[in-house]
């Protein structure tokens, strides 16, 4: 199952041996400008992409999920990372429609969606518009959100 993640906050766990080096770090950050802060001499920043892959071997990085109480976690140095679960909203092609009609594209039918769907070859799995589960295809909000846009640029033929 893939999460869409959000990342807030990424630390040490090693804790700092006082509060005055925690402070001192603090005030210190708090001093520099944007330049120096934002140089990349000084700074460490992660992206976070999603990539999937088709086979094992082929991914980038593993990560595997320990029990935070076992005892290979104890030994280890931890990151801490938040992330949101959530399911991706699912749409069915007469949902979709519907929904693309209700803002304002009346002759916007399931027709106009096949041909669509069809022309630009958006039940490719690459293009990450959506998913088939058992037998039945389900489209994500990433082409609902294609649809609008396409609906927009053709006003006079959906409106």
């Amino acid at each position: 199952m893939i999460y869409d993640t959000e990342i807030r906050r990424i630390t040490d766990a090693t804790p700092l041996p006082t509060k005055n080096i925690a402070t001192y770090i603090q005030t210190y950050d708090e001093a520099l400008d944007d330049k120096d802060f934002n140089d990349s001499k000084f700074s460490y920043r992660v992206l976070f992409i999603r990539k999937t892959a088709n086979r094992k071997g082929q991914a980038d990085k593993v990560i595997e999920y320990v029990d935070p109480k076992s005892d290979m976690a104890k030994g280890l140095s931890k990151e801490y990372w938040a992330f949101k679960d959530r399911e991706k909203k699912k749409y069915l092609p007469s949902s979709l429609c519907k929904d693309i009609q209700e803002i304002g594209y009346s002759k916007f039918t399931i027709t106009s969606h096949t041909k669509l769907w069809q022309a630009e070859d958006a039940k490719n799995l690459s293009k990450g518009y959506g998913v088939q589960l058992e037998k039945t295809w389900y489209w994500y909000e990433s082409w609902f959100d294609f649809v609008k846009k396409h609906c927009e640029e053709n006003k006079y033929k959906y409106s």
